[in-house]
């Protein structure tokens, strides 16, 4: 077998990079520099053509978008090890969450920071439309609290490849004292992230 998973710090690669230490399965690690632009090299973009990360090749066959690469990691890898639902409503209610937290939530994330971040130049920058995408995070937010207010994890009893998709730092944290969001680990992780349970080095907040 042979995994091979491109990715770049602090990006959504960070619930891939997650699962794959949970699972305990050998794969190759393959930074991509975006600064560098290396995701538009023509190896890559043959491999993804959207030249973005998380990428996983298995066995020679690329599969890109984080939401579908747990997916595939939990079906394939997770379920023996009790890290993935079996086929089921379980599993059904687990897909249903993967990809809110990448479509929902992750999409309202996205257009807050792309808004408000200095990294994006000022012209393409909009106060406003800022103001409405953080309405938009404390909104999708808010389900998730009312969704965890009477259990520790979304699906199941047990840390699995759905809790580390509700950390990905391409969600948004609450900050203590302000209501300031920041590319961290999700607010999620306040009540649900299992003692002892750290995302891989290489891809830890700084928050």
């Amino acid at each position: 077998m042979s995994l091979v998973f491109y990715y770049a710090p602090m990006s959504t690669a960070v619930t891939v990079s997650w699962a794959l230490e949970e699972l305990g399965i050998p794969y190759e690690k393959v930074e991509i520099d975006l600064k560098a632009r290396d995701q538009d090299k023509r190896g890559y973009r043959a491999l993804n053509p959207n030249g973005k990360v998380p990428l996983l090749v298995h066995d020679g066959v690329p599969i890109f978008e984080s939401a579908a690469i747990m997916m595939h990691l939990g079906e394939t890898f997770g379920v023996e090890r009790d890290l993935f639902p079996p086929p089921g409503l379980e599993r059904a209610g687990a897909f249903k969450w993967l990809v809110w937290t990448n479509v929902s939530l992750g999409g309202a994330v996205a257009r807050f920071l792309h808004n408000t971040s200095a990294q994006v130049p000022e012209e393409r920058r909009s106060a406003k439309e800022g103001e409405v995408a953080r309405a938009d995070v404390e909104t999708h937010l808010g389900i998730l609290e009312a969704e965890l207010a009477d259990k520790r994890f979304l699906v199941g009893g047990t840390f699995t490849s759905r809790a580390s998709s509700a950390s990905s730092p391409s969600l948004a944290s609450r900050r203590s004292g302000g209501r300031t969001f920041t590319r961290g680990w999700s607010a999620a992780r306040r009540a649900r992230h299992t003692p002892g349970r750290v995302p891989p080095d290489h891809v830890r907040s700084t928050d």
